[in-house]
């Protein structure tokens, strides 16, 4: 096996894939696709199935490559299904049970992964259970799909030497978009210093005096820049997902639909970070990851808004996918204290292989539904 193999192999081994999945001739036609607007070279494509649940472009040696992963397909689906079926609360705790589930078994904290799996297999999604009209759920995933891989596709073509890079007009508007976003999310009686003080430690190391400074020393933050990248790839799918399905409002919302699934994932993990005994401790701060992550919708929002784009309907129901934010709020604060969480120690475990007892586990995370059925519809949606 050669280094690049061996170094792709310890990626997905980290990842902690569930089976092996067999190229999708409709997710090489999507690369294709994009890579061909984007006027990049197509990636080697790798198709996995793993609880890390996210998508991955890289350049390695001469070479470039992409990660599909249909578990970040599959969370999607679910995600949509609980939108379309009426934000039932059921349906919304037992997605959650799923991802502490998969969070614990990535962190190999087997113990308390089995209370979240037995809470996952003993209750029914409403959408398996009664007759349920699953076609909005599968054009937003096939639209979520075409962004998702559109964004990461971006990322390659922005490291590429012949690329001209994100324009100098789209970075000032982000930047000043940011300014205005944070005195808008401040209470009124704060002054501008306030607001400074609490906002731009996530970008600079220096406080700002004022907004006018502020938006200046944004465009030379390397932490702003990444950020700024993150957006940009945001735009570039939507655009490039826009112009292919022509239909902007149901677009924008399966993009922030999107997000805002990504959102609770990382949400999930920020939570999960220290260990599951510290998930209920108030007195950590939001990590860098999770601002960004919610302000990144928002800067996405406001693109749409000056841009020329008939997204009225979508904006008005951007509000609703809080719902689920707000119930996986309540979800955790009525999840046992630490001292009651484990149902089983590893001393009850059996006496046999930790990778086979994990992988009996993946499996009863699995969710039969999402099969090869789904990308059935996926590709027909595409063509």
């Amino acid at each position: 096996m050669s280094n690049v193999d061996n170094i792709i192999a310890t990626k997905l081994k980290y990842r902690l894939c569930r089976k092996v999945v067999q190229p999708l001739a409709s997710i090489k036609a999507i690369v294709n696709e994009c890579c061909a607007i984007l006027n990049t070279k197509d990636p080697k494509i790798i198709f996995c199935e793993s609880l890390t649940k996210d998508f991955m472009a890289f350049d390695l040696r001469k070479d470039r490559y992409f990660i599909y992963d249909s578990c970040l397909m599959e969370i999607q689906y679910l995600y949509n299904c609980i939108i379309f079926s009426g934000f039932i609360e059921s349906d919304m705790d037992k997605f959650f049970y799923k991802l502490f589930g998969e969070e614990l078994i990535l962190q190999n904290d087997i113990p308390n992964s089995m209370y979240f799996i037995g809470k996952y297999n003993n209750l029914i999604f409403s959408f398996d259970e009664k007759e349920f009209n699953n076609s909005q759920a599968i054009e937003h995933l096939s639209m979520q799909n075409c962004f998702l891989i559109g964004h990461e596709l971006t990322h390659l073509s922005l490291s590429e030497k012949t690329s001209y890079g994100i324009p100098v007009e789209y970075k000032k508007f982000v930047a000043a978009a940011v300014v205005e976003l944070e005195q808008q999310t401040i209470e009124a009686d704060k002054s501008t210093r306030d607001i400074l003080y609490e906002r731009a430690v996530y970008f600079l190391d220096d406080i700002p005096n004022s907004a006018n400074e502020y938006f200046k020393m944004l465009q030379h933050s390397d932490r702003f820049n990444h950020f700024l990248e993150e957006c940009y790839c945001d735009y570039i799918g939507l655009k490039m997902l826009v112009e292919h399905y022509e239909k902007p409002d149901t677009s924008v919302n399966a993009i922030i639909s999107a997000l805002n699934c990504l959102i609770t994932l990382e949400s999930i993990r920020d939570d999960l970070r220290d260990g599951i005994e510290f998930i209920k401790d108030g007195s950590r701060t939001a990590k860098h990851s999770m601002y960004f992550s919610v302000l990144r919708t928002q800067i996405l929002l406001c693109t749409v808004e000056v841009s020329q784009l008939d997204t009225a309907t979508a904006l008005d129901g951007v509000h609703k996918r809080s719902i689920i934010t707000d119930r996986l709020m309540r979800f955790i604060e009525k999840l046992p204290d630490k001292e009651d969480f484990a149902v089983i120690s590893y001393n009850d475990l059996p006496k046999i292989e930790n990778n086979k007892i994990i992988d009996t586990l993946i499996k009863q995370l699995y969710y039969i539904s999402v099969s090869p059925d789904l990308y059935y519809l996926l590709s027909h949606c595409y063509e």
